[in-house]
């Protein structure tokens, strides 16, 4: 019976190993994923820069139209003003034309500033756009080597599912039965765990009398009547 149970603990052993191997492969799509959205997430930012500064040029160019055409009113009202004969009418047109020259002073002064505007914003996109490169290049070094790690665990999970099958195959099929049962049921490692005192080394409860007996002979095992954990006499 002492090598039954040296036997299901290594079964145990392999079983926990091969599961922490499983969760790290399981991890590998979620950390890719994690990368992806980085990687989306940095050139959203990015094209949203692209589109602030287009919006800029877009207002630069309609406030320049719009300059332009309040200027060619101005030409054009200036080479009206020898024509008109009445004082009032002169008057008038040339109060306009002091208005228009005046609205284009501060049409120039606002395009200035978008002006200053464009040259921040386009410097600050030029920052942005190698960071973005950058992070990149950065992502694309993740990636490989997080797909790397999952090619390399997929093997290491053959190799111990490998010994795992074999360190089964040294357990009696009776103990291997139920150990199986009780692995598959769900419960949490560890499922062969010695006694503590009169305490279940798995869920810590204390055990029968009935149990804690059948314990004393050599090599023997029971079930917990609690977790239905296999104990063993230390």
């Amino acid at each position: 019976m002492k090598g039954t149970i040296s036997s299901l603990l290594k079964l145990q052993e392999k079983d926990i190993a091969l599961a922490s191997l499983r969760g790290k492969l399981s991890a590998i799509p979620a950390g890719i994923a994690a990368l992806k959205r980085e990687a989306d997430e940095a050139e959203g930012r990015l094209n949203a820069e692209r589109e602030a500064f287009a919006q800029l040029e877009k207002k630069r160019a309609q406030m320049r139209a719009e300059r332009r055409a309040v200027e060619e009113k101005i030409s054009k009202y200036k080479s009206q003003l020898p024509e008109v004969k009445k004082n009032d009418d002169y008057s008038a047109l040339s109060a306009e034309i002091d208005r228009m020259l005046s609205a284009v002073s501060a049409m120039e002064e606002e395009e200035l500033k978008v002006l200053f505007d464009i040259d921040s914003k386009r410097e600050s996109l030029k920052s942005m756009e190698e960071a973005a490169e950058n992070l990149k290049e950065s992502i694309k070094g993740k990636m490989e080597s997080v797909a790397q790690s999952g090619r390399e665990l997929e093997l290491r999970v053959a190799d111990a599912l490998a010994e795992r099958d074999s360190a089964a195959s040294e357990v009696p099929p009776d103990m291997l039965a139920a150990y199986e049962k009780l692995r598959d049921s769900g419960k949490k490692q560890p499922l062969v765990v010695p006694l503590k005192g009169d305490l279940c080394g798995g869920c810590f409860l204390k055990v029968s009398g009935e149990v804690e007996s059948k314990l004393k002979e050599p090599g023997a095992t029971a079930i917990c009547e609690q977790c239905g954990r296999i104990i063993y006499l230390d």
